[in-house]
């Protein structure tokens, strides 16, 4: 099972998330229009982003997740991960948020392809997929442009999927 490692893209830092990014997490967590669309109930203190951040670092521990904060020029942006990863570490789902002042700048897109090289090259993972809300237009337009296929819908939620030779080979095209 690969271990987690930071991540630099064009723009952004992702580095394996820890206590200092409570704040951040607490901010993106706390405004109401974030469990809108991701059914996550809305964080009332800091202490439950403290309490997420430690839920994390056992997941790296036991393998069962990989999640970065997202940081331009050295303010916490968002974060993104990779989790429900199967046992076989195959499989996993992708998850990301940002900080509002974030978004529109293509971040997300970057961010995802800077995992998805992560899960295919380094933790060799055969499928990454993701379930986002359909009425969250930008974050499906986010996965689309990062070459996510759309594989089903059921109510709201659609799945969305990656696997290496897809990502490669929409790579070599770029």
């Amino acid at each position: 099972m690969a271990r987690i490692e930071p991540i630099k893209t064009g723009r952004l830092e992702l580095n394996p998330v820890k206590d200092s990014d409570a704040p951040g997490i607490f901010e993106t967590r706390s405004d109401p229009d974030y469990g809108k669309y991701t059914g996550i109930p809305t964080y009332q203190s800091m202490e439950e982003a403290s309490s997420y951040i430690q839920r994390l670092l056992g997941g790296f521990e036991d393998g069962t997740c990989f999640f970065w904060s997202i940081r331009s020029n050295g303010s916490y942006a968002g974060s993104i991960c990779l989790w429900n990863i199967s046992p076989d570490g195959r499989e996993a789902e992708l998850g990301y948020d940002l900080l509002k002042k974030f978004r529109g700048m293509g971040f997300i897109q970057e961010a995802i392809r800077g995992v998805l090289d992560f899960a295919f090259a380094k933790a060799g993972m055969e499928r990454v997929m993701a379930l986002p809300c359909i009425e969250n237009i930008k974050s499906v337009a986010s996965l689309e442009s990062a070459g996510f296929f759309k594989v089903s819908q059921e109510g709201l939620y659609a799945r969305y999927e990656m696997w290496p030779e897809l990502y490669y080979k929409g790579k070599a095209q770029e």
